[in-house]
């Protein structure tokens, strides 16, 4: 498939690479990009990293492979220019080899399965489209977003992938496999109170590792209180290390799916520019936040001057915030919010009961 991606080093596109059909790759100055009307800023993104005497991304390094730069070669701006000019056009079901469109036909009903959650009906067929195009295939979908805000989505990847793990009603719990090798008792000791810690998609196979060397793509994580230490597994390998109902693997399995769901979801609607951030989908949300961080003390000072009534629901909505606070949820809206991240429904509906408990107090203080 033909492709555009843009080249970074710390953090600024210097230049575009285009992947032909056949795989060939031509690379040219992002100015030459800008000349042609198009906005470099815009595209997927591959990290340059120094190696030796020319930069290179890490697939290049990886397989040794490098590709020669075209800075004016009129026939590659040519065939740059016609793909420009379509590539906001997504592909279409129609256009897939027979092959493909069987392959996709199964993906599609997986997906369909998730997007109900994650976006408005009215933009379901659009993001099929966008998937289709952008998402098959195996893409470092953080490739799209700017590497501080793939870290806010981790931090909120692990959090959120431990609250559906928690809220399954299986045991917390991990029981460490007996018999295991001498390198696994002396990574995990005699701990017995170790227990699920979340995941992270690290956005590639080999992004991540396990300890003991496996090479994952979503890293695990289990912690144990009294070690004060955190063991790193894969769902496929977790059996290694603890003694794991199957059913327990599937639904931290289950978890990884939805996240990812969520995650494309949040690219298509920044990459579409259906919502450019976490302002444009709540106008308030700084001075709500400001006010939601505002010490006890401040909101007990306010407390002493009204009636009983007042004081009860006030007391009411005062704790209510407090265990959103301390859940966690709190935390992860203001990340997403300093990341310029649009925030996902699961976002949405904590910020959105945060918003009315404020308002609430608000009401409440008196005149």
């Amino acid at each position: 498939m033909t492709k555009l991606t843009g080249l970074r080093l710390n953090g600024k596109t210097i230049g575009v690479r285009l992947t032909l059909r056949n795989g060939a790759e031509c690379d040219m100055a992002v100015d030459t990009y800008r000349q042609l009307g198009h906005d470099p800023d815009a595209l997927p993104f591959a990290q340059l990293i120094p190696y030796a005497d020319v930069f290179a991304t890490e697939d290049e390094i990886e397989m040794g492979m490098f590709v020669e730069e075209f800075d004016g070669d009129h026939d590659v701006l040519t065939a740059l220019n016609v793909f420009v000019s379509l590539s906001g056009k997504l592909i279409k079901e129609k256009d897939l080899s027979p092959a493909d469109a069987r392959k996709w036909g199964k993906k599609k009903i997986e997906v369909q399965k998730h997007i109900n959650y994650v976006l408005p009906r009215m933009w379901h067929e659009e993001f099929l489209a966008f998937y289709l195009t952008h998402f098959t295939g195996t893409v470092n979908i953080y490739n799209f977003i700017e590497d501080y805000q793939a870290d806010a989505f981790k931090a909120y990847f692990r959090w959120r992938s431990k609250e559906i793990f928690d809220s399954s009603g299986r045991s917390k719990k991990f029981i460490v496999k007996q018999g295991k090798e001498t390198a696994l008792l002396q990574l995990m000791g005699k701990a017995d109170d170790w227990r699920y810690d979340g995941t992270v998609d690290t956005g590639y196979m080999g992004g991540g590792y396990c300890d003991l060397g496996h090479m994952l793509r979503y890293e695990h994580y289990a912690f144990s209180p009294k070690l004060n230490k955190t063991v790193v597994f894969g769902a496929t390998c977790v059996s290694d290390f603890f003694m794991v109902d199957p059913i327990v693997i599937k639904t931290i399995i289950r978890a990884q799916e939805e996240l990812l769901m969520e995650l494309r979801a949040l690219v298509f609607v920044l990459k579409t520019g259906k919502i450019s951030g976490p302002t444009a989908q709540f106008k308030d949300i700084h001075s709500v936040l400001s006010l939601c961080e505002k010490r006890s003390d401040y909101w007990s000072s306010i407390r002493q001057s009204g009636n009983v009534t007042k004081i009860l629901l006030f007391d009411s909505e005062l704790e209510y915030l407090r265990r959103l606070k301390e859940s966690g949820k709190v935390a992860q809206i203001k990340a997403f919010v300093k990341a310029g991240l649009p925030l996902t429904t699961y976002l949405r509906a904590g910020y959105s009961k945060v918003e009315e408990i404020v308002n609430t107090l608000k009401r409440l203080v008196p005149e």
